[in-house]
């Protein structure tokens, strides 16, 4: 017994840093002897399952869950891993009883509702229903979560994330900084193209940039690396945290871009979801997209003019040059008929739907009172009943347009943070339907004869940007489109596949002719275009005259920064939820894409490209 107690204590030591093989190894070999000595030993079998499970080794964890369930058959955590192995590689199917028998355990266990292991298994079993196509007992389900999640942070008398003590913020004017801009991105395939570009402005106004993966970045509080300026993605609670971080640990000056709006809707109500409070206080700096983006953030906020300003979005320098697909039409090239979808809430890729929820409702509600947290919670249903209702329509479309169009490529595009899974089981059997979302939207695009996109996608708002034809697919039934998204508000409306159809036939026809498409659409109210210059370029005036007049007196260490992986203790493990929103990238992938917008954009500035950390990039001048 002494020795049992004492190999398992061994074994949960050692797989404590998950990051380390050498103790993963030493784990599962400790674990497979002592399953061995006693393989009628519940409690063995099932921590070597664990142990397995811990290290992704999914196949290898199942029959040691397995025996162990069978061993103890109302051990409900051996039945929950069972399930796990199953429904993290998308085995809906196989992973659907084993959460049903987990659910009924913690109902006859009276298991608090709001615990991890009840909105776990529902988030399986409503994600099942998902796949099966049991549309009603999907939405019932994640009705039932978001219900869940909001009665226990009501009841908790506590926000989900801490709420930002803004009375510690470190003046500016004892933050002082080196030329250095840090750029953290959350989801590569939106944002890299136009941090890259807004890095070559960087670069050529004589500041230094360390980009990449924003957990990376502020894996230590943001403490190890040299004071410098940040500019976050977004202005919601999340951030607002980050910042308060950032300013009093790190000592960095914030700025704010609030990306978020470049394809939101206008409206309080998801200016809302995507905006605190909190995070616009703490904020140094913040750069809007447009007038009527400042206004909408005003509206909120109250007046935030002393430090705020209209510089345009860096992301919409990358549609200063159009799509030319249709006007210089190979004649040997397949036409390309894009289908955006927007499910990522219901279909997320590397967490669990009721770990999206409690995310998505943390990035808005650091300090809000229950009544505000119940119309955010709203919302979210509305939005979550939209997508399911959206599926199975715009996948008979889909099958409908790739038989109609037969000499056409048809793609299918999931959202960046979707699984592909559901739409991959879809078209199995439709040669001519391809589902992927890797690279950039952009490069899609530009691929791109035609793009039909569900409504509230930003995906059409880019298309329109770049004047390809653009579908908005609306679906027939009593659930309104949310309209959270602005290219809700703009495009040809078709509710079925028969007028999808019907407008991708004009659009083509039209393409062959070597005609443009009549609709045009007045962005300016929205996105505001530097005409002079680069949004860019006017961001990094706003940059550089901030850190000019809050500089720091000594030189920049840089080499503080360059050896930054080897200076860090611990390592920062990142999970597939991480590796999907920003898979790995090498230093040739980020020096071909600088290279491109030299050229695409007339920089002639030189530069010298070095990874620093895992996902994490230090961009220089060269003197080469």
């Amino acid at each position: 017994m002494k020795k049992k107690v004492a190999i398992l204590a061994s074994i949960k030591n050692l797989r404590t840093d998950l990051s380390h093989t050498h103790n993963m190894n030493k784990a599962i070999a400790l674990g497979i002897s002592i399953a061995k000595d006693l393989p009628q030993d519940a409690e063995v079998q099932f921590e070597v399952g664990q142990t397995y499970y811990l290290y992704k080794k999914y196949n290898l964890a199942l029959p040691y869950l397995v025996k162990s369930q069978s061993l103890a058959p109302n051990n409900y955590f051996s039945i929950l891993l069972i399930c796990n192995c199953y429904s993290d590689v998308g085995n809906w199917q196989k992973a659907l009883p084993y959460a049903l028998k987990v659910s009924k355990l913690l109902k006859n266990g009276n298991r608090d509702q709001y615990s991890y292991q009840t909105l776990q298994v529902n988030s399986v079993i409503a994600t099942s229903y998902l796949y099966s196509d049991n549309w009603k007992s999907a939405v019932a389900g994640f009705m039932a979560i978001i219900d869940m999640i909001t009665k226990g942070i009501i009841n908790s008398n506590q926000p989900p994330i801490p709420v930002p003590q803004v009375n510690k913020l470190t003046n500016i004017e004892k933050r002082l900084v080196h030329r250095v801009l840090y750029l953290p991105i959350e989801i590569k395939a939106r944002e890299l193209e136009a941090k890259l570009l807004l890095s070559l402005a960087a670069i050529q106004a004589g500041f230094r940039v360390v980009i990449g993966r924003t957990w990376i970045l502020s894996a230590n509080n943001f403490m190890d690396l040299p004071p410098g300026i940040i500019l976050f993605k977004t202005l919601n609670a999340i951030d607002a945290n980050n910042m308060l971080v950032a300013n009093t640990e790190g000592r960095h000056i914030n700025v704010v871009i609030d990306e978020e709006a470049f394809g939101r809707s206008t409206s309080a109500r998801a200016t809302k979801l995507n905006v605190d409070r909190d995070a616009a206080h703490i904020a140094d700096h913040i750069f809007a997209q447009s007038s009527e983006h400042l206004k909408s953030l005003n509206n909120h906020l109250g007046d935030i003019s002393e430090k705020a300003i209209i510089t345009g979005n860096p992301k919409l320098d990358l549609f200063r040059y159009k799509n030319t697909a249709s006007k210089n039409h190979p004649a040997a090239k397949r036409t390309l008929i894009l289908f955006c979808c927007m499910a990522g809430n219901i279909n997320p890729n590397g967490r669990s739907f009721s770990r999206t929820i409690e995310q998505t409702l943390a990035a808005g509600i650091s300090s809000a009172t229950p009544a505000n947290i119940e119309e955010l919670s709203q919302l979210l249903k509305d939005i979550c009943q939209y997508e399911v209702s959206i599926i199975p329509q715009f996948r008979e479309t889909i099958k409908a347009v790739a038989k109609q169009f037969e000499h056409c490529d048809i793609v299918v595009r999931p959202h960046p943070v979707e699984s592909n899974k559901l739409w991959e089981q879809a078209f199995a059997k439709n040669h001519n339907i391809e589902v992927s979302n890797t690279g950039t939207l952009t490069d899609w695009l530009n691929k791109s004869d035609a793009v039909v996109y569900v409504s509230g996608c930003g995906s059409g708002l880019e298309a329109s940007l770049q004047e390809i034809p653009t579908i908005r697919f609306t679906g027939e039934n009593h659930i309104k489109d949310p309209e959270t998204g602005l290219s809700s508000f703009i495009n040809i409306e078709a509710k079925n596949c028969k007028d999808v159809i019907k407008q991708l036939n004009r659009a083509l026809t039209l393409r062959e002719k070597g005609e443009q498409n009549d609709e045009v659409h007045n962005f300016d109210k929205y996105l505001f275009r530097n005409k002079e210059s680069l949004n860019v370029e006017l961001i990094m005036e706003q940059i550089s005259a901030l850190q000019r007049k809050y500089s720091a007196a000594t030189s920049l260490p840089i080499e503080n920064i360059k050896e930054l992986s080897k200076r860090r203790k611990i390592k920062f493990t990142l999970q597939p939820f991480h590796t999907n929103k920003f898979p790995d990238t090498s230093v040739n992938q980020i020096s071909n894409l600088l290279e491109i917008f030299c050229h695409k954009f007339n920089y002639s500035v030189k530069y010298n490209v070095e990874s620093i950390e895992n996902g994490l990039f230090l961009i220089s001048r060269s003197n080469n």
